[in-house]
Order: C-alpha cells, then structure tokens, then sequence
C-alpha cells in the first residue's frame, strides 16, 4: 500500500495511507493507526448501496 508523509501549512504532520479494498483491510490499516497514537483518521472513498433513494453520485457521511 502507498502511504505518504507531509505536514501542514503549521508544521503538524500528516500522514496520508492507502488502505486498500474492503472493511477487513480497513481494519487493519486503522488498527495499526491506533497503535501509532494516530489522533484523526478520516476515510474517504466510494462505496455501493441497495437503498433506491439515494441517487448516484450522492454524498455521504457517515
């Protein structure tokens, strides 16, 4: 997996990971985030649904 490190415009580091397909990946990626004393960890990508109201294209939060 990819993973990249930077810091922000104030100096705090920011790491930036690719945690591959499915929830048992993401799992472990956040997993071991938290063994890292990582503070946030925010998910960001795609993901399918069956609820027939929710239209393509539709942003989520969860």
């Amino acid at each position: 997996l990819v993973t990249y490190h930077a810091y922000t415009p104030k100096g705090n580091p920011v790491t930036i990971s690719g945690t591959g397909m499915g929830v048992a990946s993401t799992h472990i990626c956040i997993e071991e985030l938290a063994n890292l004393d990582a503070k946030v960890i925010l998910r960001l990508g795609s993901c399918g649904g069956i609820d027939p109201t929710v239209v393509t294209g539709f942003p989520l939060g969860v």
